[in-house]
């Protein structure tokens, strides 16, 4: 198929989007022009007998699809021979391979190599990286605990932006006042 919208100058994402459409009307209508019940040349067989206009084609395939149906169904013949021609060959694996013979297939290629490298060295390192970033992480919030509840750090509070201001007096005397131990049951409470 994808032979013979070529061959009428409908090429690349054009033509992808055209047959994931006209497959998909296809497959959700009626059981005649259904390739999975059918087969393929059946239901182009069917689709084509319905004679239908060019209102009907777009109505039954929309905008993105019409001009591929139309394609299709003024070369039935063509579409048969294309796909008798392909059947059984390596014709699609041998263009494959010439396409992705390019500058840029390879360097994609090797960019989903390293990610793929990355991702696997991620999954190894995990086990030893998980303990790790615990020990870290509390070894930060302790020292979160002793800048906030040393002498030095205690007349000066974190505000949301980021930035610290000075505790008044009053709220230096009532943080004076609270047991050491509520500083960790609080701070530390997740």
């Amino acid at each position: 198929m994808i032979e013979t919208l070529a061959y009428r100058g409908i090429k690349d994402e054009v033509a992808g989007t055209g047959l994931k459409k006209f497959f998909l009307v296809l497959q959700t209508g009626a059981d005649e022009t259904n390739p999975k019940i059918v087969g393929l040349d059946k239901a182009l067989e069917n689709l084509k007998n319905k004679n239908m206009d060019a209102g009907a084609i777009k109505k039954m395939f929309g905008e993105e699809g019409y001009n591929t149906a139309s394609v299709i169904l003024q070369n039935t013949e063509m579409v048969k021979d294309f796909t008798a021609a392909v059947t059984g060959t390596n014709v699609a694996y041998e263009q494959a391979a010439i396409n992705s013979d390019t500058a840029q297939a390879k360097l994609e290629q090797a960019r989903n190599k390293m990610k793929l490298a990355a991702i696997d060295l991620g999954e190894k390192l995990n086990p030893a990286l998980n303990p790790s970033t615990t020990v870290i992480t509390v070894k930060i919030a302790y020292s979160r605990a002793y800048t906030t509840y040393s002498p030095g750090a205690r007349n000066m509070k974190p505000n949301s932006n980021g930035s610290v201001t000075p505790q008044t007096n009053a709220a230096i005397a009532a943080e004076e006042r609270r047991p050491i131990a509520t500083f960790f049951l609080f701070d530390f409470a997740v």
